[in-house]
């Protein structure tokens, strides 16, 4: 979920990882990158909020799974561990 000011913009994201693949491979991660490209007052600051599963409220009463929270650009965040399967993060 990416939250854009006090605008809320939700872009969802699925991984699939091939079964038996993801013990083989050590630290197996998704790296989710969000880039601004700020043409205004170049002053901008977006968070990036990744959620796991179904998510109920985006009022921030529930904590995401995976954050980045900095002043930086691009704002980063791991996704790990990954297992097997197919992952929605909506």
């Amino acid at each position: 979920m990416l939250w854009l000011g006090a605008t809320v913009r939700r872009l969802r994201a699925e991984v699939t990882v091939p079964a038996g693949y993801a013990p083989r491979i050590l630290m197996l991660a998704v790296k989710a990158t969000l880039i601004l490209d700020d043409s205004g007052s170049g002053r901008s600051d977006y968070d990036l909020y990744v959620y796991s599963g179904i998510v109920h409220d985006t009022d921030g009463s529930q904590s995401a799974d995976f954050q980045s929270t900095s002043s930086s650009n691009p704002e980063i965040s791991t996704i790990s561990p990954v297992m097997d399967g197919t992952h929605q993060y909506p």
